[in-house]
Formats: C-alpha cells, structure tokens, sequence
C-alpha cells in the first residue's frame, strides 16, 4: 500500500524533475541512459549536469534508491569488475556524505533484467550478463554491510519484480 496511507509524507528530492502523475512530487536524480562513470563523475558531453557529488549536498537525501548499472551492461568495453568497483565509489561517495551530514539509508536494487531478443541459448546473454552483475554488486554490498555496517537494503528486482523478460 502507499506510503501516504501509511501516515508518511515523504518528499522526494533531486537536480530533475519529471514522469507522471503529474500531481505527484516529481523529484528525482533519476539520470537515464547514464553510466556508473557518469553518475560518479559527470557526463562530459553534459558538464553542466553534474555528478553524485554535487546533487547529494543539494538534495540531502535521508534514503537513495539505487537501481543502476543496466546502462553499462552490454556496451562495447564493459567490464563487470570496474561497473562493480564503480557502484562501490558511489556508495563511499555517499558514505563520504552521511558522514558530514547524517544517516543515509540506501535501497540498492538487483537490477531489472534486459529483454531477451530470443530464446535460444537459455538463458540468453542478457540475462547471464545481468545476474553476474547482480551477483558481483551484492557481493561487494554485503562486505560493505557486515565489515563498514552500511546501510544498505538489497531489494531484488531482478527476479523477484515478477516480469517476464522474453520479447515475443
């Protein structure tokens, strides 16, 4: 059920501001098509918009949901250790920020997988490609949880979202 039925009034924060339904609160950092990189260190074919460290001091957020990494997967010279090793500076660069400014809780998503075109092999690259992804990422947050004690949920939209990902 909904956060406001629950009694919360939650207020959603960030540099952007869109989607729908239109009367509902629209903020967000939600930053499409970009990168791991690029949210860590900017865009350089957009300076102006910014990177993770200029919209946490703008937004200060008490809780990030993350759901990233799809947008490095599959691209020409992806490397699943540096997408990791990206996530991991996102979350010291958040980290890095809750020190100076208070607790951050971030809710880190098993990322969606992409569609399958085919069938065959199963499961398709797409599919291998993403849970290894998943995999590695959860593996690095859960070091980060029982050595540092960050707080961070694990939430799995990967398979647990109940989508089924095969186009027809």
């Amino acid at each position: 059920f909904s956060l406001t039925e629950a009694g919360y009034s939650p207020d959603f924060v960030g540099s952007l501001k869109n989607g729908i339904p239109v009367d509902f609160d629209r903020d967000h950092d939600g930053h499409s098509g970009w990168s791991t990189d690029e949210i860590l260190n900017g865009r350089l074919s957009d300076p102006s918009a910014g990177n993770l460290a200029i919209w946490l001091p703008d937004s200060e957020p008490d809780i990030i949901l993350l759901h990233i990494g799809t947008n490095d997967i599959g691209e020409i010279g992806y490397d699943q250790d540096q997408s990791t090793a990206n996530v991991a500076a996102i979350l010291d660069e958040i980290d890095s920020f809750e020190n100076a400014n208070g607790p951050i809780w971030v809710i880190l998503a098993r990322i969606i997988t992409r569609n399958c075109i085919t069938d065959f092999p199963i499961p398709c690259l797409e599919s291998v490609e993403t849970t290894a992804f998943n995999d590695s990422v959860a593996t690095m947050v859960q070091d980060r949880i029982d050595l540092d004690g960050d707080k961070i949920l694990i939430v799995d939209m990967e398979d647990g979202a109940n989508i089924d990902y095969h186009l027809s």
